[in-house]
Formats: C-alpha cells, sequence, structure tokens
C-alpha cells in the first residue's frame, strides 16, 4: 500500500495524528484537516509531525483550504493540497527565525515576513513535487529531496516528552496537558454545540417546570371523611294520582300526574304444517232406514247430515222421508222404517278413499239410529299444505311482548317531560290474537298478530319529595334532613290492588346535624391534618374526623378546593 488517506477529528492532539501517520502502511500519507483544526495552529506542532514523519520514512500531505494554517505548513516544509486529487506543494510563509535545539514553548514565536526563503533546494523540491497526492508514491524520487530546511529537523523531541520509546511517539502527561492548553487557548468556539447544549438546558428546564407543578399542583388530593351522631329514619305512606289535578295536595297526599301510553304491533309466523286432499270429493247414492222403539212416525232426515262409513263422512244432499207402509220388526221388537226414495250423498273431503262400494253407513236423528248402504265414486286425490289449527297455537306462543323496552320507552317519555317514572304503575293490555288463514286453509306460513296498549304514570319529583319530607320531619326530632332516601325508595301498588292511582312508598331516610361541605372546603385549604381536625371536631354532632391524602408524599390539603373531598357519613340504614 503505496498511498493512505487519514482524516483528523477537530479533537484529536498532535500526538493523535503523529500516532495515525506512523501507524499507517503507506508511505504517503494525506491527512484531511477538519476546519479550525486547533492542533496545527501550532508551529511546534507543525515540527513535531514533520520531524516524526521523517523519521519514519513517511511524507505527509495536508489536505485543506483554511488560509491561516499556509503559512505554518510553509514555515515547517509540509506539502499542502486543496484537494486529494490536486497537485501538492509547499506554500509561500514566513521565516521562522528561532532555530535551537532546544525549544521553549512558552516563548513566542519570531517571525520574519521577509518573501525569500532560507530552504536548500527549494526550487527544485517544488518542481519535483508539482503533481497530485497520488503521484508521490514512489519513494525513491521523495528521498531524492530529503534535504529540503534540514535546519527544521534540529528541534529535540526530548526535551518535550519523557517517554523515549520509539517507534511509537508517547508525550508525558505534562506534554499533554501544556499542548492541550495552548490548543484550547487558539481553538475557536463550536457556535453549533453551544445552542444544542443551549436548547437542550431551556427545555429541561420547563419540563422541570411542568413536572414541579403536575406533582404539587394537580395530583395532590385531600378525603375528608366526617362522622356524626345521625340518625336512619323509615318512613312509610301512601298517596294518590291524579290527572285532572293541577297542584299538589299534602293533606290528603293527591299528586298530579301524567299517564303516557304506547301501542305496540307484534307478530310471529311458524311453517303450516297441515295436510289436506283437494281431489274431487266421491258422489252417490244410498239406501237408509231408521229404527223406532216406540209408537208413532219417525223424524224426516233432513239433508246435509253426516253418515259415516270406515270414519269417513258423507253428507246427505237432500231430506229422506219414511214408507209407513215399508215398516218391519227387528229382533229387539222395534220398528224399522224404510226410506221412501233413495239419498244423494258426498264425501266430506276430497279423496279416492272415499269411493265404496254397497258400503255400511250409519248415523243418527233425535235420537233414532240410521242406517243403510251405498256406493260412492269419482273421488280423486291432490295433497296439498294447509294450516291447522297447531300451527296457529304454536305462532301464538311465539309472540314476544318484550314489556322491558315498552317500560323503557314509557319511562323516557316521561324523563323528557320532568317527570318522575313509576315502574309500579306499568301496565300491558294485550289484544286478541289474530291469525291470517283460519284451519284447514292451504298455506306455506301461518302468521298470528297482537297489538298490546301499555301504560305508566309519573309526577314531579318536587311533589314526591315534599310529601315524604313531611313524614320524615314528622319523626326527627328537629334534626336536619340528611338523606331523604327517594333515590333507593320503594314504590309499589297500594295493597297489591290492580288500581294504578293509589300507591305507597318506603324510603329509609337519615337525620343529623347538617354540616355546611363548602365551609369545611375553605376552611381546609394548604391546612396540616391536626388543624383540619381541631376546626371540625369543634361541632358537638361530630364524632370522628379521618384524612387521607394523595399521593404519598403530600401532608397538607391543596389549596384549591376543589381538589377537597368532604364526605359526611351516613348511619347505617336498617332492613
Amino acid at each position: 500500500m503505496e498511498k493512505d488517506t487519514v482524516y483528523i477529528d477537530i479533537d484529536d492532539e498532535i500526538t493523535s495524528v503523529i500516532d495515525k501517520v506512523i501507524s499507517s502502511k503507506a508511505k504517503t500519507v494525506a491527512l484531511v484537516l477538519p476546519k479550525r483544526a486547533s492542533v496545527f495552529q501550532s508551529v511546534v506542532n507543525m515540527k513535531l509531525l514533520k520531524r516524526k514523519s521523517d523519521q519514519n520514512g513517511k511524507k505527509v500531505i495536508l489536505v485543506t483550504t483554511e488560509s491561516s494554517l499556509l503559512p505554518l505548513a510553509g514555515a515547517t516544509g509540509l506539502l499542502v493540497s486543496k484537494t486529494l486529487a490536486s497537485t501538492p506543494e509547499i506554500p509561500d510563509g514566513p521565516l521562522i527565525v528561532s532555530r535551537e535545539d532546544d525549544i521553549d514553548e512558552d516563548a513566542p514565536i519570531e517571525v520574519n515576513t521577509e518573501p525569500k526563503r532560507d530552504f536548500r533546494n527549494l526550487k527544485d523540491a517544488k518542481n519535483i513535487l508539482k503533481r497530485p497526492v497520488g503521484a508521490l508514491d514512489d519513494e525513491a524520487k521523495l528521498n531524492s529531496n530529503n534535504e529540503i530546511d534540514e535546519d527544521l529537523n534540529t528541534i529535540d523531541i526530548e526535551d518535550i516528552s519523557k517517554d523515549q520509546d520509539e517507534p511509537e511517539y508517547k508525550p508525558s502527561r505534562k506534554e499533554k496537558k501544556h499542548n492541550k492548553k495552548k490548543d484550547h487557548a487558539l481553538s475557536v468556539p463550536d457556535f453549533d454545540t453551544f445552542k444544542k447544549y443551549g436548547f437542550l438546558g431551556v427545555i429541561g428546564i420547563i419540563v422541570l417546570v411542568i413536572a414541579s407543578w403536575y406533582l404539587f399542583t394537580v395530583l395532590p388530593t385531600a378525603t375528608i371523611i366526617v362522622a356524626t351522631n345521625a340518625q336512619s329514619v323509615n318512613a312509610n305512606l301512601s298517596f294518590s294520582l291524579s290527572t285532572s289535578a293541577n297542584t299538589l295536595d299534602s293533606t290528603n297526599n293527591v299528586l298530579p300526574a301524567k299517564q303516557v301510553t304506547l301501542n305496540n304491533n307484534y307478530t310471529a309466523s311458524v311453517p303450516a304444517t297441515g295436510q289436506a286432499n283437494n281431489g274431487n270429493k266421491a258422489n252417490g247414492t244410498a239406501t237408509l232406514s231408521i229404527t223406532k222403539c216406540t209408537s208413532g212416525a219417525p223424524p224426516v232426515l233432513p239433508a246435509f247430515v253426516g253418515i259415516t262409513h270406515n270414519k269417513l263422512t258423507y253428507i246427505t244432499q237432500k231430506s229422506t222421508s219414511w214408507d209407513p207402509k215399508n215398516i218391519s220388526l227387528d229382533g229387539n221388537g222395534c220398528y224399522v222404517f224404510q226410506a221412501s226414495n233413495s239419498t244423494s250423498i258426498i264425501a266430506q273431503n276430497g279423496g279416492s278413499n272415499y269411493n265404496v262400494s254397497d258400503a255400511s253407513l250409519s248415523g243418527a236423528i233425535s235420537g233414532y239410529p240410521v242406517s243403510g248402504t251405498g256406493s260412492v265414486k269419482d273421488g280423486t286425490d291432490n295433497m296439498v299444505t294447509v294450516a291447522s289449527q297447531g300451527d296457529i297455537n304454536s305462532a301464538t306462543t311465539k309472540l314476544n311482548q318484550n314489556n322491558d323496552t315498552a317500560k323503557s320507552k314509557l319511562q323516557d317519555q316521561l324523563t323528557q317531560g320532568n317527570y318522575y317514572p313509576l315502574p309500579a304503575t306499568f301496565v300491558a293490555t294485550p289484544s286478541d290474537v289474530t291469525p291470517n288463514v283460519s284451519a284447514g286453509t292451504q298455506t306455506n306460513t301461518v302468521t298470528v298478530s297482537e297489538s298490546v296498549n301499555f301504560v305508566m304514570y309519573g309526577v314531579k319529583q318536587a311533589d314526591l319529595v315534599t310529601i315524604l319530607e313531611k313524614n320524615i320531619n314528622s319523626q326527627a326530632n328537629n334534626q336536619s334532613i340528611l338523606d331523604n332516601g327517594i333515590t333507593n325508595a320503594n314504590i309499589a301498588l297500594a295493597n297489591g290492588s290492580t288500581d294504578t292511582t293509589h300507591l305507597t312508598i318506603q324510603a329509609n331516610a337519615a337525620v343529623g346535624p347538617a354540616l355546611d361541605v363548602n365551609k369545611i372546603k375553605i376552611a381546609s385549604e394548604g391546612q396540616k391534618s391536626q388543624v383540619i381536625k381541631q376546626n371540625i371536631s369543634s361541632d358537638p354532632n361530630v364524632t370522628n374526623v379521618t384524612i387521607k391524602y394523595s399521593p404519598f408524599y403530600v401532608s397538607q390539603a391543596p389549596s384549591n378546593p376543589a381538589k377537597i373531598t368532604v364526605t359526611v357519613l351516613k348511619p347505617t340504614r336498617s332492613n
């Protein structure tokens, strides 16, 4: 490897730069310098770099465009190139007058501003080195110019560093500290870094302020629990509703009421399962007789009377009279009257199973048995699905009145009208169930419908509270009402009757001392627990005070009353 490019960091010291040059495997090392590289602002550092690179057979080229470095590089004989592709050259610069072997780094450097140089063969060296950085890989050509500015190589590095190990250059701790001070004295402040850390500092302060405000103003809360000598009172009274009354009758407990109604229609459907034969009905004639065990003529058999054969029914189509001359006795001593003529009959339903010949028929009229024989024909089969009574009953059981939904809608109507709903007055009145077809009708679906009328009453809550607190005050012994119990009151129809205008109300109320909660909050602002307890316990009706703070680091009540919760315990409710 004949050439190497090394990028120098802005914070690198001269010892670090020398180490990078020596550790490079290339003979030619191009050092790319950052802007404001403070390490190269010192002519001593330039001499040290030149001396160590020559001792280790390295040719160093500074790649930079900073004009402030050019005179120093020219004074020490270091090659400079504007870019890696540019031709390196030794720039013009002031002549360093001080050439003593022992360098006093603290002494000021004397500079001769004369443009002429005291370098041997400097012109010839420049002519040879007017090539790009990469062209300096030939060590032989560079070695012919080793005589450039030999006077600069007289710097005694051993007097600056106590570390004598070669080839690695390790300056002493004292030298590092001294060089660092000099470099810092020449360095230019990085305003970008200053702005970055300044911005972070401002953000940190803002976050700290917000966190402090949140922790010590927003989060802190206090809960004050006060126990008193309060008592429980059971209120139980009856009252009536009147939709025609306009004002409360507190003497008789009659409350003006509002009635709301809702009508819903419900339907349910089931598949039809009945079967019917819609084929032709068999028809024919029958010869009939009637048996009568008493004297007198038998009654005439009217038309459209059913007579049966093997549970199949045939309907007579005309009336049948009896021949008084054609009478005989049976084995029981009864008279058998024969018909005067044949009787036309038709099968009750269609179907080929009604076709019979000389079939025995039986029936009755006015308690007298009728019998005979008959033949019918031309009955055909045509099976269809019809509605059965069972289908109608099944659909009826599926009707869902959904009373809960209706009750909720009625309560919403009353609430929106500023009335207090009375669910105990809710009544649902259904109509008769109506099927869409009658039993035996050909259909695939049976649908039934039902109409339900819902009713509920409501009253003004203020009227209800008035009669309730009147009853509580009669038992309070001059104590204040802490809770009238209306929230959990039980309202029911009077005596379990169906009259929705007469009701009872049962409530478990609490009476005791009336403490001003807002006054307690204001008096507790920013106070310690002991002070708060003393202030509240001064009331003889207070039996105990408990104070809780949150979070754990809070030791006093917040200054904001909204962050303080005061709870006055009520007495245990009796069943």
